[in-house]
């Protein structure tokens, strides 16, 4: 469900949701670099794939996060808690969407909402990480749910970073799921 306190937008809404779960995760606000104030109010990063990226990695903007590259075969990443995955559909080339590191373990049986003829837990033998994301809702989805959805042909143009989020301003990740 939607959170009423912040804009809603068809299409394009994870780096809202995204920056949303950030904020009450705990990370820190920042004034005209990474900010919300109201519906009116807010910085271009808080709602953009890229721009978000570059304010929590740059060492001359929040330093909040590094990234590494991860395999969207795989079943399992060294996600965190509250770590942000970055898709992209050509090849890395450019970022496009993200969602939010939220678990692992067995992965639910029942069909994606977006692709009917799939189910979470056919996804990687049944388990692998979860992530939460909105543009399409999902809830304890398997991370890379994209990547399985796609025609074998297209998955090889399917790249995934993960924005390892620091526990506070300027400090090494500590947060481990697994």
């Amino acid at each position: 469900m939607r959170n009423s306190a912040y804009n809603s937008y068809s299409g394009n809404y994870c780096a809202n949701f995204a920056s949303q779960s950030l904020f009450a995760g705990g990370q820190r606000k920042n004034p005209g670099i990474w900010d919300f104030v109201s519906k009116t109010n807010f910085t271009t990063s808080w709602v953009n794939v890229d721009l978000l990226d570059f304010v929590m990695r740059s060492p001359t903007r929040l330093n909040r996060a590094t990234y590494y590259q991860t395999s969207p075969a795989s079943a399992y990443t060294s996600a965190s808690l509250g770590d942000i995955y970055m898709y992209s559909t050509d090849g890395g080339a450019s970022y496009t969407h993200m969602t939010i590191s939220t678990g692992y373990g067995s992965l639910p049986t029942h069909a994606d909402p977006y692709k009917t003829s799939m189910t979470y837990s056919s996804v990687t033998s049944g388990s692998g990480d979860w992530m939460n994301g909105h543009t399409r809702e999902r809830e304890k989805a398997p991370w890379n749910i994209g990547y399985w959805e796609a025609a074998a042909v297209d998955r090889p143009k399917y790249s995934t970073l993960v924005l390892h989020m620091f526990d506070t301003y300027n400090s090494a990740p500590t947060r481990h799921m697994k």
